[in-house]
Order: C-alpha cells, then structure tokens, then sequence
C-alpha cells in the first residue's frame, strides 16, 4: 500500500501557506532589482563623477549619444573608462573656439 499523503486539509493550512500564494508574496521573494539597486546607484554615481573630470565636451558628446538613442548605461560605461589623462593632454575636455573664415559666404 502506498504511503499516505502528508498535505494537511485546506482549513488546517490556509490558502496562504499554499505554493502558489507564497511565491506571489514580494516578502518571501523580493525582487532582484530592489536587491542590486544600492549598487547600481553606487556605480552610477562612480560613473557618472568620471564622466564629469573630463570635461565638457564629453559630457556634450555623451548626452549627443543619448539623444541619438544610445543605451544610457553602456554609453556612460564606455565615456566614463575614457583615460583622463589623455583627454586632457589632446584639449578633448573643452570645445574648440568658435572661428570665421574671411571671404566665406554669409
């Protein structure tokens, strides 16, 4: 004879206590995001300082990107690992000045 079923009945256990509520209570499972998003702020905070040390001509461009349609996070993720440094040294953190060609059209 096969052993008997170990399920309490219904007004024992609750509907509560059933498989399918509980996996819909946000208590027993909270949802993952909620649960990365301290570090996600974090990281964007991280990035988006990075992005602002290099000037800004980079943020323009950055937010040209946006404009265009770009993904904000991989976008902020590829200006924000841009070597300072570099930037710099070439003037990429600042706009060139505004100039006039004598002679051209008006």
């Amino acid at each position: 004879m096969p052993p008997k079923s170990e399920t309490p009945p219904l007004g024992e256990a609750g509907l509560a206590n059933s498989s399918c509520v509980a996996a819909d209570d946000r208590e027993q499972t909270p949802n993952p995001k909620e649960k990365q998003a301290p570090f996600d702020r974090a990281r964007m905070q991280l990035l988006a300082r990075r992005l602002h040390q290099l000037g800004e001509a980079p943020l323009y461009h950055f937010l040209t990107d946006l404009d265009r349609g770009s993904d904000l996070r991989e976008t902020l993720e590829i200006y924000a690992s841009l070597p300072r440094d570099l930037v710099r040294a070439y003037r990429g953190h600042e706009f060139a000045p505004p100039f006039a060609i004598e002679g051209g059209a008006q």
